[in-house]
């Protein structure tokens, strides 16, 4: 704990103002609260606003530097400790610290979506409701990069436990690779969703969605045809391979006949989907 408290005196006295920035810093909220330029251009209680913000400014680099102090230490933790909960207690630890710094990036971007600068917020609530927005979907952006990389980390240790737990590791493998495909799918059409239900532009549309799922649904179609004509052509060396044997020869016609009818289905059901769409989309 000593050690801590050292460490974190070393960084306040690194981050916080000297006494000549000192002076300076008391001298902009002076002028802030009195009415002068300040952050927002603003005096009376838009000065109290830049008060906070000068203060942020000066602690953000503080925050940010704890932050990443206290997640190094839980991973240390967790490595050299023994105790049972050592995973959740960094787990808890990791995700308040990564809370922390983002919602010290936020705060300027709130204060100018309620506050604005000379007031046009209050004049034009859309202008506040844009910088909302778009720090809304930064948010969003930035947690698709950390799913994505979750993704495929779940994957290749869904495919390692397979390799080490045999039957088992590949029923886990098989439902891993189910939800991580899933949550990758709905990521990808989160924009037609949006469109669907009139989220961008406030004009709701089935088009987008109709289309993306007919490209899906195209191109699972192409991936089942693609097999099935691999499964003919393997009945066919079947056939060739076991002449002579009655029972191979049998079990490789009817390989055949199941394909050709799944070639079929496949084909009818690319047709209705081209139909679908056509229908839906008008024709375009």
């Amino acid at each position: 704990m000593m050690i801590l408290l050292t460490i974190l005196s070393a960084l306040i006295g690194t981050f916080l103002p000297v006494h000549a920035h000192a002076q300076g810093f008391i001298e902009t909220i002076v002028n802030s609260v009195g009415g002068g330029s300040g952050i927002g251009g603003a005096g009376g209680g838009q000065g109290f606003v830049d008060i906070a913000l000068q203060i942020l400014h000066t602690l953000r680099p503080l925050i940010i530097t704890i932050a990443a102090l206290m997640i190094s230490i839980s991973a240390f933790r967790m490595i050299v400790g023994q105790e049972d909960d050592a995973v959740t207690k960094a787990r808890g630890i990791f995700s308040a610290s990564i809370a922390g710094v983002v919602i010290s990036f936020l705060i300027e971007p709130f204060v100018a979506a309620f506050y604005g600068l000379h007031g046009e917020v209050e004049k034009n609530p859309e202008i506040g409701a844009g910088i909302l927005s778009r720090e809304i979907q930064g948010l969003i952006n930035w947690a698709l990069v950390l799913v994505s990389a979750l993704a495929v980390t779940m994957i290749i240790t869904s495919a390692v436990k397979a390799l080490v737990k045999s039957e088992e590791g590949v029923a886990s493998m098989r439902r891993t690779i189910f939800a991580v495909v899933a949550g990758i799918l709905l990521i990808v059409f989160r924009e037609v969703l949006a469109t669907a239900i009139g989220a961008k532009d406030f004009h709701p549309t089935a088009i987008p969605a109709v289309s993306a799922i007919a490209k899906v649904i195209a191109f699972i179609l192409t991936f089942m045809g693609l097999a099935a004509v691999a499964v003919i052509i393997y009945a066919g060396v079947l056939m060739v391979v076991n002449f002579g044997r009655d029972d191979q020869i049998q079990q490789a016609k009817s390989l055949i006949i199941r394909a050709i009818i799944g070639l079929i289905v496949i084909l009818v059901s690319f047709s209705i989907v081209q139909f679908v769409v056509l229908a839906a989309t008008g024709g375009g």
